[in-house]
């Protein structure tokens, strides 16, 4: 070794995925891009990101399909594809069903709970009942059970 040579530098140019930066990157990446939007479905979307998911609801069908317009619009300025959509809005399912992005399962699942998009009901599945718990059944058994 020559310790009077030059230094080769080398880059990545691409993220290394598993390491110890991947998780922070991957969160704050598409955190950055929508902090340079001002509208209200842009801060929507940074408000319910959890890791790679937004998980948001429209009460109305215009609502849901402005949502999935929008949304792929203003990710797809900086390459990002929001690529599998869950509704329980059928013209909401119709349209990602056009752009091949619609979840094909109806039940979806997502942050240890099942959601059946079809009836807009959620099920939380524990590893073990609630019956075979010896403790008091609170919000926290629930939680340490999923």
């Amino acid at each position: 070794m020559n310790p009077e040579s030059t230094f080769q530098v080398y880059r990545f140019k691409s993220i290394l995925f598993g390491s110890t930066s991947s998780p922070f990157i991957l969160h704050a990446t598409p955190h950055h891009h929508l902090e340079s939007y001002t509208s209200p479905l842009a801060t929507d979307m940074k408000d319910n990101m959890y890791v790679d998911n937004i998980i948001s609801g429209r009460d109305q069908e215009t609502e849901v399909i402005h949502y999935y317009q929008e949304s792929r619009s203003i990710m797809k300025a900086v390459n990002f594809s929001l690529r599998s959509w869950a509704s329980s809005s059928r013209s909401g399912r119709e349209h990602a069903k056009i752009d091949q992005t619609v979840e094909t399962n109806s039940i979806v699942n997502f942050l240890c709970l099942q959601w059946d998009q079809l009836h807009g009901t959620l099920c939380l599945t524990p590893k073990e009942t609630c019956a075979q718990s010896s403790q008091p059944i609170s919000k926290r058994v629930v939680l340490q059970l999923s």
